[in-house]
């Protein structure tokens, strides 16, 4: 059990970690990122194909904070 000290958001996840995509320190710009799509269709990530499904992907940086939904279809 925790106690909150402070106002703010507070949530309960249930979920796995699928995979992680980098950790940089990162000067203002644009930034691209991407999973790569083979030409048999299969979406790979570091060599290793992504199951069909749908993932969220969370986006945290300096002022954002963002979690969208990715259906893969095979």
């Amino acid at each position: 059990m925790k106690m909150l000290l402070h106002p703010g958001d507070a949530g309960i996840k249930d979920g796995a970690l699928v995979d992680f995509f980098f950790e940089i320190a990162a000067t203002p710009g644009l930034f691209l990122g991407r999973l790569v799509n083979d030409t048999a269709g299969d979406w790979y990530r570091g060599g290793r194909a992504v199951a069909r499904g749908v993932y969220f992907i969370k986006v945290v940086a300096p002022g954002i904070n963002e979690i969208r939904k990715v259906l893969v279809v095979k």
